[in-house]
């Protein structure tokens, strides 16, 4: 349940951030206070939403969720150049990502 807010909140504050950036400056121009205090009440409800998307992620992580997208794409591509890069070195190899991979 968690997790599912996490999730819903993220695009939430990319939208309350993006609101809250334009109506700040139309409020700062224009000289209409009730528009920069309405950027600054958007501003804080970005903060709550970046904090629900933040325990949404940590509710995943100690609930062993690792069944998200993000999770199986990273982990897929990491592990698929770090075992093609690995030059039995004893120093990191570079990948074709850029990531050093422990030979």
């Amino acid at each position: 349940m968690l997790v599912t807010l996490g999730g819903l909140a993220l695009p939430l504050a990319v939208f309350f951030a993006l609101y809250a950036g334009v109506i700040a400056v139309v409020g700062a121009l224009r000289g209409r206070a009730e528009l920069v205090r309405s950027a600054e009440r958007a501003v804080i409800a970005v903060f709550a939403l970046l904090v629900l998307a933040m325990l949404g992620v940590e509710a995943a992580l100690v609930g062993d969720r690792f069944d998200l997208a993000f999770w199986r794409r990273s982990r897929r591509a990491s592990s698929r150049s770090c075992s093609s890069s690995r030059s039995g070195a004893a120093r990191p190899a570079r990948s074709s990502c850029g990531r050093s991979c422990w030979a």
